[in-house]
């Protein structure tokens, strides 16, 4: 009897083991990036900014360096904008205003890397945390500053790229100053606060050579990278998806109308579908990736192709015929929105 419960008990270990190994496997997302690096990068000015940016990120970096070459495999999807603009930005983080000299941040601040509070960190995958918040050592700094800049634009930046900009309008009394990047293509806090706590004094040579993403294992095709970016390239698309949600809410139908369906949009349908497409048009693959429910690569692919032929097919309003493509568009396209983003 014994023996009996103690098989049972193995088993049922065993499966456990199997599952949660499932669910890992089926979640594990990774971006290979190989660079071909010159003779005067600094290998450990890299190693720390990487190891900076991993923590921060909270996303697992391997990194393999040989005489002349770079490979960094993150266990997440990481795009080659971002990587380009981790590794390259060179020049000291200040703060800047007209009539006062730049502070220095790294030795001003303390830098603490958060989500936005609007945003569902989980749903990032922690890959694009996006509040990054400067606490100064000595507040009084931070508000001379300002009380002497009242007017004008305050600004930050890294050597000579501007990260962000706004007008001073009364002395900040606080001692902090945060910054939030989730529409920001090509950096987010994770990458800003690894460059402030490893700063270049010049720009290493380096040259990406290979730049693989994979699903669950396996390896997103180029032709399904340039379906995804043939979608966001549909600027007007957009516009318009803005435009019937505005024109829906400022509608007043007639609810006890047979026909109010006929004049009147599905408003969730069409709220849905712009969160759908905001997403797509203010952020990479990656980001769009991780926001989505797919499983697995398939799903992926299903996804990328149904939007693709749905736009093909009734992405023009203007021609004879518009309205029915016009319902159909919707009410396909907000069932897309609800099977792989809407909880």
């Amino acid at each position: 009897m014994k023996k009996g419960v103690l098989l049972v008990l193995v088993l049922v270990f065993c499966l456990a083991n199997v599952s949660t190994n499932t669910v890992q496997k089926n979640n594990r997302y990774e971006s290979i990036f190989t660079f071909k690096i010159g003779p005067d990068a600094n290998i450990q000015q890299i190693k720390n900014r990487l190891e900076f940016y991993s923590s921060y990120s909270r996303i697992i970096t391997h990194i393999h360096i040989t005489e002349n070459s770079l490979t960094i495999k993150y266990e997440n999807f990481v795009s080659p904008k971002k990587v380009k603009f981790l590794l390259e930005t060179a020049g000291l983080a200040q703060i800047k205003a007209a009539n006062s000299s730049p502070i220095n941040i790294k030795e001003s601040c303390n830098v603490r890397v958060t989500g936005n509070e609007y945003v569902d960190v989980k749903s990032l995958a922690y890959s694009d945390r996006s509040k990054l918040t400067m606490f100064f050592k000595n507040p009084q700094i931070l508000e001379d500053f300002s009380t002497l800049n009242i007017g004008e634009n305050l600004t930050f930046a890294i050597g000579d790229v501007e990260i962000s900009k706004a007008k001073i309008r009364e002395p900040i009394k606080q001692g902090s100053l945060s910054y939030s990047f989730i529409q920001e293509k090509d950096f987010n806090a994770c990458i800003i606060g690894a460059i402030i706590n490893s700063p270049y004094t010049t720009k290493p040579s380096m040259e990406l050579v290979e730049h693989k993403l994979s699903f669950n294992n396996e390896s997103i095709s180029k032709e399904l990278i340039q379906k995804y970016n043939k979608i966001k390239e549909n600027e007007e698309l957009i516009k318009h998806i803005e435009f019937l949600v505005k024109k829906s809410t400022s509608t007043r139908p007639d609810l006890s109308s047979k026909n109010v369906a006929e004049y009147f949009p599905d408003i969730e349908a069409l709220s849905d579908i712009r969160s759908l497409f905001r997403i797509i048009y203010t952020n990479d693959i990656s980001y769009f990736l991780t926001r989505s429910k797919c499983a697995t690569y398939s799903d992926f692919e299903s996804l990328i192709d149904k939007l693709s032929l749905e736009i093909k097919t009734y992405g023009n309003f203007y021609d004879k015929g518009a309205d029915l493509r016009k319902k159909r568009f919707i009410a396909n396209l907000g069932a897309i929105s609800k099977q792989y983003f809407k909880d």
